[in-house]
C-alpha cells in the first residue's frame, strides 16, 4: 500500500483562514463544524486490536494528536502543535447502545455527539465504540473537527485504521512524533519577530498585482472591463439575494436537530445515471428532490422548486491549480418533477450551468479578510449571506470491503455540519453500498414520520426506474425537449415535401381532415375533374406558370443540378493590349 501524501507535521503549523473560521465558531451551537461518521460492523471488533491501529494513525498521522494555540492578539493564525500531554483513552472510547439498539438508536446517540463541543486544549476529535447495535453487530461512531477530516489527512486515517482483510497482519508502531511546547506568549513574541519580513512581503505582493492590473488594464482594456463586468454579475447570483423562493414547510429554525437514513445501492444509482445519462451524483440530487417532493405534497405545500446548494469540482482540467478542491453554487432544485429520468436531466443541466461561474473562488479570496474580524462582526456579516433550504455532500470511500481490528465494515454514515439550512443530506459509499442521511431542523421538518416515509419513496422509485418498473403515473413526461438544429428542421421538412401524400404525417396540433363520405356532406364543384382527367393533367402550375410548391415538379426542379455560372471576359485594363 503506498504512502499517503500528508502535510509535514515536524514543527508547528499554521492554520488556514477556513479551518480557523471552522474553529472559531466551535463555542457556538449555530456555527459548530464538527462531522460524525458511523461505520456499522458485522462483528464486536477486539477492542486490543482496535487500540493498536488507533495509536497507529495517531502516530503515523500527528494532526491527531495536535492541538490548537491561539496567540494573544489576533495579528497571526493559530499553530497547530503537538500536544504532549496526548492521552488516547480520552479520544478513544467504548459504550453500549440502549435497547431494543436499532438505527434510530444509533443516530439519536451520533445527534448528541455532533452538538457536542471539543476540548480547546485537545486535539479536535474523539472515536467511539458502540457495542449492542442490532443484536451482534457493533458500530464506530468518529466525531471530528472539518479541519481533520478534509483532503490528504483524511485519506492517511482512513489508510491506516482499516485493513483490506479481515485476519490482517499486525503492522508496525511507528515512532511517536516530536512534541513542542508553544503557548500564547512565545507565539507572540515570535509573531513580533518575523512582523517586519511578513509585512514587507504583504506590501510587494499587493504592489506586484496592482501594477499587473495596471498593465493589464493599458494593454486590452476593454478585455479587463468586460472580465470584470462579468465576474461582479457572478457575485451578484453568487453571493446576493437568492431568485428561488424560500419553501413555506421549511421556514422554522431552533437548535433541535434530528437525522434519518435510507440505505441504496450504488449500482442501481449507475444504472439510473446511464439510462438517464447523467452521472451517479445527479441521481442522488435527483433522489432528494423525490423525498422533497413527496414530503411537501405529503404537508399540503406542494412547491415547484427549491433552493440547495450543491458543491462542485473546481479542480478541472482547465484548472488544475484552484486554491479549493470544491465550491458551492446554489441551483433551483427541480422539485415538481414526478418522473425520475426528467428530473435527473433537469438537475445535470443546472449544476452544469453553475459549475462555469467566474466567481465560484470569491469566498476563498474573501476568507482571510473575515478572519481578524472579532467574534460579533463575523457573525452579523456571515447572517447576511443567504442561505439555502438544502445542503448536500457527497463522500466517496473505498470501493473494496474494508475491515477494522477483524470485523468488516457495512455501510457508513455521515452527519454533516448544518448551518442555518434546514436539511443537510450526504451520499456515503462504501463498496457499492451506499446511504442517504439527512439531517434536519426539527422546527422545520415538523413530520419526521412523513419525512422518513418520502425518503425511503423516493429511494424506490430511482430503484423502479433503473429497473424500467416505474408506475405509469410516473413515467409522464412535462419537459419538453431540446428543440432540434436548424439542419435537423430542415432536412425533415424536405422529407415531408418529399414524401408520398399517403405517408405524410399529420401535425399534432391541426385537426385530421375528414373525407366527405365519412362526414355525410355532400360537396358540388362546377371545376372537379374526374380521376381519369386528372391522371393524364400536366403538373399543377400557378398563373405565371411555376410549378406549385410542394408539387413533384418543383421537387425535381430543386433536385436538378444548375448550370454553372459564365463570368464575363475581363475587360483590359488602360494601357494594355
Amino acid at each position: 500500500m503506498s504512502e499517503p501524501a500528508v502535510p509535514p507535521f515536524g514543527r508547528p503549523e499554521p492554520m488556514d483562514s477556513v479551518d480557523h473560521l471552522h474553529y472559531r465558531g466551535e463555542p457556538s451551537l449555530r456555527w459548530r463544524s464538527g462531522v460524525v461518521t458511523i461505520e456499522t460492523l458485522d462483528c464486536i471488533p477486539d477492542w486490543e486490536s482496535l487500540q493498536h491501529a488507533v495509536e497507529r494513525a495517531t502516530r503515523s498521522v500527528p494532526r491527531l494528536r495536535q492541538k490548537v494555540v491561539k496567540p494573544l492578539l489576533p495579528t497571526t493564525a493559530p499553530r497547530w502543535v503537538i500536544d504532549s500531554h496526548f492521552d488516547l483513552m480520552y479520544h478513544l472510547r467504548r459504550v453500549h447502545l440502549p435497547a431494543p439498539g436499532g438505527m434510530r438508536e444509533l443516530l439519536d446517540l451520533a445527534e448528541i455527539t455532533i452538538q457536542s463541543t471539543f476540548d480547546p486544549a485537545r486535539p479536535l476529535w474523539t472515536m467511539t465504540l458502540v457495542e449492542g447495535f442490532a443484536g451482534d453487530q457493533a458500530a464506530l461512531l468518529m466525531h471530528n473537527s472539518q479541519a481533520v477530516t478534509e483532503g490528504a489527512i483524511a485519506l492517511a486515517v482512513a489508510q491506516e485504521l482499516f485493513d483490506e482483510e479481515r485476519d490482517a497482519p499486525p503492522r508496525g508502531m511507528p515512532p511517536e512524533p516530536l512534541t513542542g511546547e508553544l503557548g500564547a506568549f512565545e507565539l507572540a513574541r515570535e509573531v513580533v519577530i518575523e512582523l517586519p519580513g511578513s509585512a514587507l512581503t504583504t506590501t510587494k505582493s499587493l504592489l506586484g498585482g496592482a501594477f499587473g492590473a495596471l498593465g493589464r488594464l493599458r494593454r486590452d482594456p476593454f478585455v479587463v472591463i468586460t472580465s470584470t463586468q462579468k465576474y461582479a454579475g457572478s457575485i451578484r447570483r453568487l453571493v446576493g439575494p437568492s431568485e428561488v423562493p424560500v419553501s413555506p414547510a421549511l421556514q422554522h429554525r431552533s437548535q433541535r436537530s434530528r437525522s434519518a437514513s435510507a440505505d441504496v445501492d450504488v449500482q442501481d444509482l449507475r444504472a439510473a445515471a446511464i439510462r438517464s445519462k447523467t452521472t451517479v451524483n445527479d441521481a442522488y440530487l435527483a433522489t432528494l428532490c423525490g423525498a422533497l417532493r413527496i414530503y411537501h405534497d405529503a404537508v399540503g405545500r406542494p412547491i415547484e422548486a427549491i433552493s440547495m446548494s450543491v458543491p462542485v469540482n473546481m479542480r478541472t482540467v482547465v484548472d488544475r491549480d484552484a486554491v479549493s478542491a470544491s465550491s458551492d453554487v446554489t441551483i433551483a432544485a427541480p422539485v415538481s418533477v414526478v418522473n425520475p429520468g426528467e428530473r435527473m436531466r433537469l438537475v445535470h443541466r443546472l449544476v452544469a450551468a453553475g459549475r462555469i461561474e467566474p466567481a465560484l473562488d470569491v469566498l476563498d479570496a474573501l476568507t482571510p479578510l473575515m478572519t481578524p474580524l472579532p467574534d460579533p462582526v463575523l457573525e452579523a456579516v456571515s447572517e447576511l449571506r443567504p442561505v439555502p433550504d438544502v445542503q448536500v455532500r457527497h463522500i466517496r470511500g473505498s470501493r473494496t470491503e474494508q475491515y477494522v481490528a477483524g470485523a468488516r465494515v457495512l455501510r457508513a454514515y455521515t452527519l454533516c455540519t448544518k448551518h442555518r439550512v434546514a436539511i443537510a443530506a450526504a451520499l456515503t459509499t462504501r463498496a457499492d453500498r451506499g446511504t442517504i442521511t439527512a439531517r434536519y431542523d426539527a422546527a422545520a421538518v415538523a413530520h419526521p414520520d412523513t419525512w422518513d416515509r418520502a425518503l425511503a419513496q423516493a429511494v424506490a422509485e430511482t430503484n423502479a426506474y433503473a429497473q424500467d418498473e416505474l408506475p405509469p403515473e410516473l413515467s409522464v413526461t412535462t419537459i419538453p425537449e431540446k428543440p432540434r438544429p436548424r439542419r435537423a428542421r430542415k432536412q425533415s421538412r424536405s422529407a415531408e415535401a418529399t414524401a408520398p401524400a399517403s405517408t405524410k404525417a399529420t401535425p399534432r396540433d391541426r385537426p385530421q381532415e375528414v373525407p366527405p363520405e365519412a362526414s355525410g356532406v355532400e360537396l358540388v364543384s362546377s371545376n372537379a375533374a374526374p380521376p381519369e382527367v386528372e391522371a393524364v393533367q400536366g403538373p399543377a402550375r400557378d398563373a405565371g406558370g411555376s410549378p406549385e410548391p410542394g408539387s413533384e415538379a418543383a421537387t425535381s426542379a430543386r433536385r436538378a443540378p444548375r448550370a454553372p455560372r459564365t463570368r464575363p471576359p475581363r475587360r483590359p485594363r488602360s494601357g494594355q493590349a
